[in-house]
């Protein structure tokens, strides 16, 4: 199409020519704001519109069944929430604020917000066929323990009576006041057992230089870690993922510098393999995703998958866990 012989091109209608560089900027410019209005006046004449949803909240549950007494057997009991819901609301009281790493470097503060996620008061029942042992979230939680409150929707066996056996089917019923529920199963693995003899890991270690970490046959997956007990050491931090079937690994060399070995004092490191059935291993490791809930022991995480549970989202899994302990030095 033209006009008096013209051709309408985006030049024509922003003005843009060589012959006339300062009309064309300002048309130019008065282009730009001619759309940024029509776009502005648009929101305002319709205003922003609010989002709507019939999504239904539904139970999203992270339980785990530990063979081992200093990694204590949990549920964590959550939701999800709709899109106008709010995800907090404000709770009277004190609250501890860190800003150091020392034992006074805190102080105490009026309130805090509690997250809407958790729930508190749904009956927990773990069962291995015979007996029911009722979980429950810790009552004797110190005011200013920030920490522990703010994981008032972990369920603990508060009796300590519950003591998981190998290769044992156990099931879960959560179950809200508002009558949600999910249920879920698992068969703890078979006992984990690493080979505690100075012939296989030596009785001393020393940073940067590689060892070797051994275990008894185990059908299923894993995770070995180590980790100093009481400080951060060059040398002696390490963890990896193994697969069913292996029985041993050394670990990697690391390049620790020489002039800072008179900075570190001998220390005690702990070696850990910990196994996992199927389910724990699907959502922590196989199907893990960055962003997503963060696993207290492996530090992974599925998101909006079920593995063990119906009812809800989530994971009923089982651990077995053996540790040992070297002497490490410099």
């Amino acid at each position: 199409m033209t006009i008096n012989n013209e051709s309408i091109t985006v030049k024509n209608i922003l003005g843009i020519n060589k012959e006339n560089p300062i009309y064309s900027i300002l048309n130019f410019k008065f282009f730009i704001l001619l759309c940024s209005s029509f776009f502005l006046t648009s929101c305002g004449h319709w205003g922003w519109e609010d989002v709507e949803s019939d999504y239904k909240s539904e139970l999203n549950v992270i339980g785990f069944i530990s063979s081992y007494t200093t990694i204590p057997s949990r549920i964590i009991v959550e939701k999800t929430l709709g899109l106008d819901e709010p995800t907090s609301v404000w709770v009277e009281g004190t609250d501890t604020v860190w800003y150091g790493e020392g034992p006074e470097d805190y102080y105490l503060c009026c309130g805090y917000r509690k997250s809407l996620y958790g729930i508190d008061s749904a009956d927990v029942i773990v069962s291995d066929g015979v007996t029911d042992y009722h979980f429950h979230p810790l009552t004797n939680i110190e005011e200013d323990d920030w920490r522990a409150r703010r994981r008032f929707n972990w369920y603990y066996d508060t009796t300590n009576t519950f003591q998981p056996q190998p290769e044992t089917t156990y099931n879960l019923t959560v179950t809200t006041p508002d009558n949600m529920v999910l249920t879920g199963e698992v068969t703890t693995p078979s006992q984990m057992e690493i080979i505690d003899d100075y012939e296989h890991t030596p009785d001393t270690l020393n940073a940067g230089i590689p060892f070797g970490i051994h275990w008894q046959n185990y059908d299923g997956h894993g995770y070995v870690s180590v980790n100093p007990v009481d400080s951060w050491f060059c040398g002696m931090h390490f963890k990896r993922y193994f697969s069913a079937g292996e029985t041993q690994l050394t670990t990697p060399h690391e390049n620790c510098l020489d002039d800072l070995d008179d900075y570190y004092d001998p220390d005690t490191v702990m070696i850990e393999v910990i196994g996992m059935d199927e389910n724990y291993h699907n959502y922590f490791v196989k199907y893990s995703g960055e962003d997503d809930f963060v696993d207290f022991i492996l530090g992974g995480g599925s998101s909006g998958d079920s593995f063990g549970v119906q009812g809800g989202l989530g994971v009923f899994g089982a651990i077995t866990v053996d540790r040992i302990y070297r002497i490490m030095k410099p």
